[in-house]
């Protein structure tokens, strides 16, 4: 249904400060655990999704807060999908 398709997606726009790249991480999170990923594959997708994310901030925008950033992921039967778009 429309619902389970909805757990499977996750879209956000985060500022560019350090301190969002937790409520990032923790969100692809949840939704690898709600995907039913075992602990160690969610983790490292949360790894993953934060050192992308602290890398735009570094090098894209070399540290500029007043920027922002979009996440998207979406996972399916074979694949996850996550982009990371910086401006």
């Amino acid at each position: 249904g429309s619902d389970d398709h909805e757990l499977r997606e996750l879209h956000l726009r985060v500022s560019c400060d350090t301190a969002n790249l937790a409520q990032a991480r923790k969100a692809i999170e949840a939704l690898g655990q709600k995907c039913g990923f075992d602990e160690a594959s969610w983790a490292e997708l949360g790894l993953v999704v934060n050192e992308a994310m602290a890398n735009v901030i570094r090098h894209a925008y070399k540290g500029d807060k007043d920027k922002w950033m979009d996440l998207d992921a979406r996972f399916d039967q074979q694949a996850v999908h996550i982009s990371i778009r910086d401006w």
